[in-house]
């Protein structure tokens, strides 16, 4: 089971580097790309490359905005706040209050050796 919550948190991982963190730099190259389309003659076939590209970057920039409200669970974020320095890194101080350092076992004694609170953590499952 541990294995299996392993392999898919670094599966998570790499999906995340690869379309998240991404983004900004996808976004830059869409836009480069519409700048030398609207540089030559703006024929009917360029008009849509760059409807299109405009429509890519504009879903890149919503979905962004969704994985950082999901991450922050912040009030704040309905309220308009753009990318900010603290925005960031109230989301990234979460991520640490979402850990579990201790457990206390079936008899009340607390734990905090990751293999002991993993061994507590299957046990409480496994009975369920």
């Amino acid at each position: 089971m541990l294995d299996k919550l392993r392999r898919t948190r670094v599966g998570l991982l790499n999906w995340q580097k690869k379309e998240v963190n991404d983004v900004p730099k996808r976004i830059k190259t869409y836009q480069d790309r519409i700048d030398v389309l609207k540089w030559g003659t703006l024929t009917e076939e360029r008009k849509g490359k760059v409807v299109e590209l405009s429509n890519q970057i504009d879903r890149m920039r919503l979905a962004e905005r969704i994985y950082w409200k999901q991450r922050s669970g912040a009030i704040w974020m309905i309220h308009g706040d753009k990318n900010t320095t603290f925005f960031h890194r109230s989301a990234t101080n979460r991520y640490s209050f979402k850990q579990i350092g201790r457990l206390f076992d079936k008899h009340g004694q607390w734990h905090t050796s990751l293999s002991k609170v993993q061994e507590i953590a299957e046990e409480f499952y496994k009975g369920l």
